[in-house]
């Protein structure tokens, strides 16, 4: 079925709609490419802010961590998104207590290192959690 005053067929509009929905994501994918190059743009400027107090070497690793910390949980939330037709269950709460504690944990022991000193503050919490570690596995595990 043509249209004689447009002068178009079916199959031309299926293929006007598809080159409308590649351009989209183009656009899309543009738009998301700029912000990663808007926010790495602003490391440089962060980076000398932050160099006057810490040492570079140490600062670069810290952002290494960081990003691999923000990759890791993107590949976890993916994961249980799809896995749990992107519902919130018990044990992603839980998941998420555990990173809250670990960020609780690793802060506090940032600043207690420069009482202690590293070696003492890695020592004390071992000892600390030792208790915890041992009593609170769960039956039949080793």
């Amino acid at each position: 079925m043509s249209h004689p005053e447009r002068g178009t067929t079916p199959e031309h509009e299926v293929l006007a709609a598809e080159e409308h929905a590649s351009r989209r994501a183009v656009s899309r994918g543009m738009a998301l490419g700029f912000l990663g190059v808007l926010a790495f743009s602003l490391t440089l400027p962060m980076t000398r802010l932050a160099v006057a107090d810490i040492a570079p070497v140490w600062l670069a690793f810290g952002r290494a961590e960081v990003a691999a910390a923000l990759a890791g949980s993107a590949v976890v939330l993916g994961f249980a998104f799809s896995r749990g037709s992107g519902t919130l269950s018990s044990g992603d709460l839980a998941l998420l207590g555990a990173v809250a504690a670990g960020a609780l944990g690793y802060g506090y022991g940032g600043m207690l290192s420069r009482h202690l000193g590293g070696w003492q503050t890695i020592c004390w919490i071992l000892v600390y959690s030792a208790p915890r570690s041992c009593c609170c596995q769960p039956r039949g595990s080793p």
